[in-house]
């Protein structure tokens, strides 16, 4: 099975829930940038929680794209490493398009989303190991969302 990684810009976007990825072999990394001190306790209990597939990647560069050059940089490094891995930038910033489209260009499966929520609904998720892990997510979110 390849590697899954979820990569969130967390200035961007704070994920209201991680448990969706629960029991699923899916590296979390979560970028604050140098101006974040904090996490809401329920993300920072989520990603320890995952041991060693979540952990925190503290930009202390200040300015413009900082945070997005940190993921960037992790993403082309971790794509170098296994190219058969999938990749999914949590963001509401389309300045990662362009290389997300590059790297799929490459044959390597690499997405953006707004939302951790709307990528894992999506049919042939990369991020669900199978059709009956995509299936529970859904019921899943539906319960989440009442």
């Amino acid at each position: 099975m390849s590697a899954r990684y979820v990569l969130i810009d967390y200035e961007n976007v704070q994920p209201k829930d991680l448990a969706l990825l629960n029991g699923q072999p899916v590296h979390v990394i979560v970028f604050l940038g140098a101006s974040q001190k904090s996490v809401r306790a329920d993300l920072a209990m989520a990603l320890q929680a995952r041991g060693a597939n979540g952990h925190y990647v503290q930009v202390n560069a200040n300015g413009r794209n900082a945070l997005d050059s940190h993921i960037a940089f992790h993403l082309g490094e971790l794509a170098a490493k296994d190219p058969s891995a999938s990749f999914l930038v949590v963001s509401k910033d389309g300045d990662y398009d362009p290389l997300l489209h590059h790297l799929r260009s490459r044959g390597i499966d690499a997405q953006r989303s707004a939302t951790l929520v709307s990528r894992l609904a999506r049919r042939g998720c990369s991020m669900c190991a199978s059709p009956g892990q995509q299936s529970r997510l859904l019921r899943r979110m539906a319960l989440i969302a009442v």
